[in-house]
């Protein structure tokens, strides 16, 4: 957690102190009673400035994940675009499911699906990844925005979080697997698109995704299940 409003509440409190005693030393007016009160005074504005830094964190973050809240991911989304226009450069957006979660929620329990989530949170927390914003978009749901410089750099960190997440497992028997989009906005050509316009593309593309992997699951399974009935015949 960030303790900035503690720090500056404090010190501007220890000024203020600082100054008031040095205005009554000069009148020779310092007192026990003032010494208490500067002391009072600090103490209050420590403490206020730890709850201002209790009440963003909980703006800014989720509380199940630490990942950011969706309150904030368009400000962090401008910050990078900023950044993007500096160098010449992109923002990726990747739009990030949990497969069959609500399949671990109903079997498991949702104690064990908030793990999950904490797990899958960690891991794209951890990426060695500059700059990543990593938010928790809602439910089972993710996005991760990157600065990037090229297509290469797109699909590298693509290739990257989806191995990171692949091999997340819970007390072996609960694999986790992942669909994700993706989507990319720069200052070149067009005009930049808003967050909300990536991460419905993005959004869009998962989907996608997630059908092309149902469905070339569903041909292996027909493949296997043809191959075991010639091995049948074969016998």
């Amino acid at each position: 957690m960030n303790h900035l409003g503690q720090i500056i509440l404090g010190l501007v409190s220890i000024c203020m102190v600082v100054t008031l005693n040095i205005y009554f030393s000069t009148l020779n007016q310092i007192s026990i009673s003032l010494t208490m009160i500067s002391c009072m005074f600090i103490a209050l504005s420590w403490g206020l400035g730890k709850y201002i830094d209790m009440l963003r964190y909980k703006i800014e973050f989720d509380s199940l994940t630490n990942a950011y809240s969706r309150t904030v991911a368009v400000k962090r989304y401008r910050k990078l675009m900023r950044r993007a226009k500096r160098t010449n450069g992109a923002v990726a957006v990747y739009f990030i499911d949990v497969d069959h979660f609500k399949q671990i929620n109903d079997n498991y329990g949702h104690n064990t699906g908030d793990k999950m989530l904490r797990k899958v949170a960690d891991r794209l927390l951890q990426l060695r990844i500059p700059e990543k914003v990593v938010v928790r978009w809602g439910g089972d749901e993710f996005v991760v925005m990157v600065p990037c410089q090229c297509e290469h750099e797109v699909w590298a960190f693509y290739h990257l979080m989806d191995k990171s997440i692949q091999s997340i497992s819970y007390q072996g028997n609960i694999q986790l697997s992942l669909s994700i989009g993706t989507a990319v906005s720069s200052h070149v050509g067009a005009r930049p698109k808003q967050l909300e316009q990536l991460v419905e593309l993005a959004d869009k593309q998962m989907l996608w995704n997630k059908r092309r992997k149902k469905y070339e699951t569903t041909l292996v399974s027909r493949h296997t299940a043809i191959g075991g009935q010639y091995r049948n015949l074969c016998r």
